[in-house]
């Protein structure tokens, strides 16, 4: 019953959208993946640090209770993070670099 009362859809005009329709290129297309990553790999760069930060104060924690054991693991598990983050700060700076370099090369290229 309700289709009776309902306006015909044939009037309507479908509204503009918000959505940009220019094309982008494969350069440009590109340029913000790896933009994309490199932020990703600081927001993973700061979880790693908190969590390491954290096993820190644990470690500590264990050692002030008698808990030699315990702050060997948490000791062994802050060097295993600390590794991770040494690999995830190698790969933003190789990311970071690449980012220069495509920059230079639009310079470059607009120059000529």
């Amino acid at each position: 019953m309700g289709f009776i009362f309902s306006k015909d859809k044939k009037d309507k005009k479908q509204a503009p959208s918000k959505r940009r329709n220019d094309e982008m290129s494969e350069k440009d297309k590109a340029m913000l993946q790896v933009s994309r990553q490199r932020d990703r790999l600081k927001k993973y760069e700061k979880q790693m640090q908190t969590k390491i930060d954290k096993e820190t104060e644990l470690i500590k924690k264990l050692l002030k209770e008698k808990k030699r054991d315990k702050a060997k693991l948490a000791l062994r598990k802050k060097k295993y993070q600390t590794n991770l983050l040494d690999k995830a700060r190698n790969q933003l700076f190789n990311i970071e670099q690449m980012i220069e370099e495509i920059n230079v090369a639009e310079q470059q290229q607009e120059v000529l």
